[in-house]
């Protein structure tokens, strides 16, 4: 995995992510690859863990609080604004399931965090992440 930051959006697979979402017409692509983190039984691969981080920022947009790091993206802040549908409960939650899984030891992302020196900052980013899915999915429900 390619990274350059510990921003949700600033590593291959959430651009990769990105790239296909502002291609898709639906939310099934959030869906899908957050439920491909949230399995507790399984190693979670940094492919994974980098699109789930993103899914659940466009998530907490689509409640309505977008992060200054999606706010940077602007095609796909242009998307998220387009779509006009607020997520289900089931959506926001399965985005608050796979970012409490990635911030676990058995996490591939959070150990290459570690390694490089910048999991403090990136466990910063993914907190900021959650507490905001929390309060916009208490809000809304």
């Amino acid at each position: 995995m390619g990274a350059w930051g510990h921003g949700s959006f600033e590593n291959d697979d959430a651009c990769d992510l990105v790239c296909d979402l502002t291609e898709c017409t639906d939310l099934s692509m959030l869906e899908e690859a957050l439920r491909a983190a949230i399995n507790p039984d399984d190693y979670l691969e940094a492919p994974e863990a980098g699109r789930a981080v993103a899914a659940a920022e466009v998530v907490l947009a689509l409640l309505g609080q977008p992060t200054d790091a999606l706010a940077e993206e602007e095609e796909l802040l242009a998307w998220v604004k387009a779509r006009n549908q607020v997520p289900s409960a089931t959506l926001s939650s399965l985005a608050q399931l796979a970012v409490q899984r990635v911030q676990a030891d058995d996490c591939e992302l959070r150990e290459l965090k570690e390694e490089s020196g910048s999991l403090d900052e990136w466990m910063a980013e993914v907190d900021r992440l959650q507490a905001g899915l929390r309060a916009a999915g208490g809000a809304a429900g």
